[in-house]
């Protein structure tokens, strides 16, 4: 009975130390839960996924003009796509996919928080070419680890402002 805490404990602390935190905790600053967000350049999925991560963090979404809004800016584009590595007659290479995540905010009274910020990702995948429907759907799968990567990676450029 005595070792059991003493393991718990031990478990804890190695959680701790690899890394390990549980989703939602680190909230944004107080100046930065009153959002208005600007992402013109997102599908509907990737709006989505953002606004799922900002209420997460604590944000509450504006829409429309409101004064006391902080505005976040988010622009994310698809890097041209790259083979590095061809295996000569055996069918499969290696591509990098890249994606870049280039945000603003700015205060309610104007101020630039963070002007044009960026944040780049990157995957390497081997793709087996007599598959090409399943080396699409790897790609696909790939893109959305990439997304979420970026906006992870935002939300935590974002906690420390």
């Amino acid at each position: 009975m005595g070792r059991n805490p003493l393991i718990f404990l031990s478990l804890l602390i190695l959680l701790q130390a690899c890394g390990f935190q549980l989703r939602g905790l680190g909230s944004l600053p107080e100046h930065l839960t009153n959002l208005r967000v600007q992402a013109d350049s997102l599908s509907s999925s990737q709006q989505q996924a953002l606004n799922e991560q900002l209420q997460r963090a604590g944000a509450t979404l504006r829409y429309g003009e409101e004064p006391d809004a902080v505005r976040l800016g988010v622009t994310l584009v698809s890097l041209p796509e790259r083979r590095i590595a061809d295996s000569a007659g055996q069918g499969e290479n290696i591509v990098r996919l890249a994606r870049r995540l280039s945000f603003t905010v700015i205060d309610a009274d104007g101020n630039r928080l963070a002007d044009n910020k960026v944040i780049e990702q990157r995957i390497d995948l081997e793709l087996d070419e007599d598959n090409l429907l399943g080396s699409e759907g790897e790609k696909q799968q790939a893109l959305e680890n990439l997304d979420s990567a970026l906006f992870n990676s935002l939300m935590n450029q974002l906690r420390r402002l």
